[in-house]
C-alpha cells in the first residue's frame, strides 16, 4: 500500500471525539465501496480527458492546424495509466503523492497518444501538447478535489480502519486520521495485544474508539475479532504486532489490508521510497532539494509563472486602488517589512486594505478589549478588525487581492510563489528561536501550505506544524500542489482575515 504520509508531529486535540470521526459508509461492503469509489474516480478522469481532447481538437482547427486522430484516445489513456499507478482508490495515498501519480498518468497518456498518432502528430499541433498536459493534469486534479469532497460527505471514501495498539502512539495515529479524512483512512476501533500493548488505560469510557478484540486470545472475544476484521485496513505500530497477527491470520481467505507505520515526521516523510535489502527493508531518504538545480528550476518557475500573472493582475490591481482611494484618501500602496531569508528584511508590497492610523485603531481595541487582545496574541489576526476599511477592505483581503502586488516581490527574488509566508518580526518572536532559524532558512512564499488549508483559522501551533511539514518536505511536485490548492482556496474564503 502507498505511502499515506500521516505526520504525528500534527496538532491534534487530546480528547478525541469519535462523533468527530470521518463517516464509512457502513452500509456499503468494503469490496463495493472500493469498486464505487474506483468507478467514480476513473470517471472524474474520462471526463476530464475528454474535454481536453475536445478542447485541443477546437483549438487546433481555430488556428487552422491538422490535429491527429489519437486525441481522441485521450480519456481512455489517462484512465489506463491511472489505473496502472494505482490513482482509483481510496485509503491512501495522500493528496500530495495522489498529485505526483497524476502528473505521472497525465504526461504517459499525453506522450502516448502524442506517439500513436504517427508523422502527421509531429506537425505544427505539436506544438499543442504541453498546453493538453497542463489542462489535462488540472482538470483530474480539481475533478478528483470535488468528487473526494463529495465522497467524504456521503460515508464512501474513507474506508474502515482498525489501529493496533491502544497505547500512545496508536491514540496519536487515530488522532492525526481524524484531523486528515482525505487520506481515506477512518478508524472505528482498536485491537490489542496484551504482550506488547501499553495501553494509558484499560478503562473503556476513557479509550478514544471501542476496543474489538485482542491477538493472540482465543474465544468469545477472538470470534468477535474475526467479525470485526471485516474493517478494509489495519494499521500496526510495531513489527512484533504484525508478525502475531499474519501468524494467527495467514490462512484467511480475507485478510484486510496492512499497514505499518514508523513516525518520520522529524526528518520528512512525503518521498520516502522503499528499497529491499535482501530480507530487510530500507527506505531511502531524497535530499535532492536543496540542490543548486532544484533551487534554479524553483526560480525559474516563479519567473516563468509570476511574469504573465503580473501582466494579467494589473487592472485588477488598478480597479481595486481606485475603491481604496475612495474609501480612505491617500496612498493605495504600502509596503511592510518583513522577515525574509536568512532573517534578512523584505519590503512586502501590498495594497492598503487599512486605515492610514491603523496601528492607533489597533492597540486602541486590545487595550479596551481583553477577548480580542487573546485572540490577537495566538492568532495575530482579529475576526472583528477595526483596522480593515470597510467593504472594499473587507473584500480585497478575503479575495487575496491585497496580496497581488507582491508578484513584484516574487519577481524581485526577495520573495517564491510557495514557500512559508514572510511574517513580520513581532510575529516571528512567538515562536521558539530553533524554529526562526529553520523558517528563514528557505524562501518565503506568496503562498503556502498553510494558506490553502487553516489559513487565518490556524494558530501559532498550526502555523508552526504546517511550515515544518513543507521545510521538511519541500520539492517542485508540493510546489505545483500547492499552486493548484490556492485557486479553490481563494475561491472558497475559509479561515480569511
Amino acid at each position: 500500500m502507498a505511502d499515506v504520509s500521516i505526520s504525528l508531529s500534527s496538532p491534534v486535540s487530546k480528547t478525541l471525539d469519535p462523533a468527530t470521526a470521518p463517516r464509512t459508509g457502513h452500509a456499503f461492503p468494503h469490496r463495493l465501496r472500493a469498486r464505487v469509489v474506483a468507478a467514480m474516480l476513473g470517471t472524474a478522469d474520462a471526463l476530464a480527458g475528454t474535454l481536453t481532447s475536445l478542447t485541443g481538437l477546437w483549438l487546433a482547427g481555430w488556428l487552422g492546424l491538422p490535429a491527429p486522430a489519437s486525441w481522441i484516445m485521450l480519456p481512455v489513456l489517462v484512465v489506463t495509466f491511472g489505473a496502472l499507478v494505482g490513482l482509483y482508490t481510496a485509503a491512501g495515498p495522500s493528496p500530495f503523492e495522489r498529485f505526483r501519480l497524476r502528473v505521472i498518468a497525465s504526461l504517459c497518456a499525453v506522450g502516448l497518444a502524442f506517439l500513436s498518432g504517427g508523422p502527421a502528430g509531429f506537425g505544427d499541433a505539436a506544438l499543442l501538447e504541453p498546453a493538453k498536459a497542463i489542462m489535462l493534469i488540472a482538470l483530474g486534479h480539481y475533478a478528483e478535489t470535488g468528487l473526494r469532497t463529495l465522497l467524504l460527505r456521503a460515508g464512501l471514501w474513507c474506508a474502515p480502519t482498525i489501529v493496533v495498539n491502544d497505547n500512545e502512539r496508536g491514540r496519536q495515529i487515530v488522532a492525526a486520521l481524524l484531523g486528515r479524512p482525505e487520506i481515506g483512512l477512518a478508524p472505528v476501533g482498536f485491537v490489542t495485544d496484551p504482550e506488547t500493548s501499553t495501553a494509558v488505560s484499560t478503562d473503556d469510557a476513557a479509550r478514544p474508539l471501542p476496543l474489538l478484540g485482542t491477538i493472540g486470545e482465543r474465544g468469545e472475544r477472538d470470534a468477535r475479532l474475526d467479525v470485526q476484521l471485516d474493517a478494509e485496513v489495519v494499521i500496526f505500530t510495531s513489527p512484533r504486532d504484525l508478525t502475531r497477527f499474519l501468524a494467527q491470520h495467514r490462512h484467511d481467505a480475507t485478510v484486510p489490508r496492512l499497514l505499518l507505520f514508523e513516525d518520520t515526521s522529524e526528518i520528512g516523510s512525503l518521498w520516502l521510497r522503499p528499497r529491499m535489502l535482501g530480507d530487510a527493508i530500507g527506505i531511502e531518504i531524497q535530499w535532492s532539494r536543496d540542490r543548486r538545480a532544484s533551487r534554479m528550476l524553483k526560480r525559474i518557475m516563479d519567473v516563468a509563472l509570476a511574469a504573465p500573472l503580473a501582466v494579467a493582475a494589473l487592472p485588477v490591481i488598478a480597479v481595486t486602488a481606485g475603491f481604496i482611494a475612495l474609501a480612505d484618501p491617500g496612498p493605495v500602496f504600502y509596503r511592510q517589512e518583513r522577515v525574509g531569508r536568512q532573517g534578512r528584511p523584505i519590503k512586502v508590497l501590498k495594497l492598503r486594505s487599512m486605515y492610514r492610523d491603523s496601528e492607533h485603531r489597533l492597540q486602541e481595541h486590545l487595550a479596551a478589549d481583553p477577548d480580542a487582545r487573546a485572540e490577537w496574541e495566538r492568532f495575530f489576526k482579529l475576526r472583528s478588525d477595526p483596522r480593515i476599511l470597510p467593504l472594499v477592505g473587507r473584500f480585497i483581503r478575503l479575495s487575496s487581492i491585497d496580496e497581488l502586488p507582491q508578484l513584484w516581490n516574487v519577481l524581485r527574488g526577495d520573495m517564491s510563489l510557495v514557500g512559508p509566508r514572510p511574517f513580520p518580526a513581532y510575529h516571528m518572536k512567538a515562536f521558539d528561536p530553533q524554529f526562526q532559524v529553520l523558517r528563514t532558512s528557505v524562501q518565503p512564499g506568496l503562498t503556502g501550505l498553510w494558506q490553502i488549508s487553516a489559513r487565518s483559522n490556524g494558530d501559532i501551533d498550526v502555523q508552526r506544524s504546517q511550515d515544518l511539514f513543507y521545510i521538511r518536505n519541500r520539492s517542485l511536485w508540493l510546489d505545483c500542489y500547492i499552486l493548484l490548492q490556492t485557486l479553490p482556496a481563494i475561491l472558497i474564503g475559509n479561515g480569511a482575515r
